[in-house]
């Protein structure tokens, strides 16, 4: 099974981006990386198959989960009175689901990527390389 793992560096940096004017920009290329990254999940370890016939769909419930989040957030943003310009969350609500199918046509033109190599496969090249770390950890 694989997984995916957040660790806690000791240090919170968020750095709020725009939605970017191109899919190679900010937001846009950030879903772009996630949603290429869960739909190779989806085929290579859920045996999913992924296919045009279901973009019309999977566009239009994320556009209506995407309306339902913005009207949660506006309500979570009112009770810790924090500032939300709803405005804006509801255009890039607008804006995201278009990006659902040049990402998918992107997708399914070249399915297969470079992966990084496991551990195991790390270890038996760099059989050292666990104490170096170990070490490094305590300098």
């Amino acid at each position: 099974m694989t997984r995916m793992v957040q660790v806690d560096l000791g240090i919170f940096d968020h750095k709020h981006k725009e939605i970017g004017i191109s899919p190679n920009e900010g937001l846009q290329r950030m879903f772009s990386e996630v949603f290429s990254t869960v739909l190779r999940g989806l085929i290579e370890h859920q045996a999913h198959t992924v296919s045009n016939a279901q973009l019309s769909t999977l566009e239009v419930i994320y556009r209506r989960i995407g309306e339902e989040s913005v009207k949660q957030f506006g309500v979570d943003s009112l009770v810790n009175k924090l500032p939300y310009d709803r405005h804006v969350e509801e255009l890039a609500a607008q804006q995201f689901p278009s990006l659902l199918r040049p990402e998918i046509e992107k997708f399914l033109k070249c399915p297969v990527t470079q992966h990084l190599p496991s551990w195991p496969r790390v270890l038996a090249c760099e059989v050292r390389l666990q104490e170096d770390l170990a070490r490094a950890g305590l300098s």
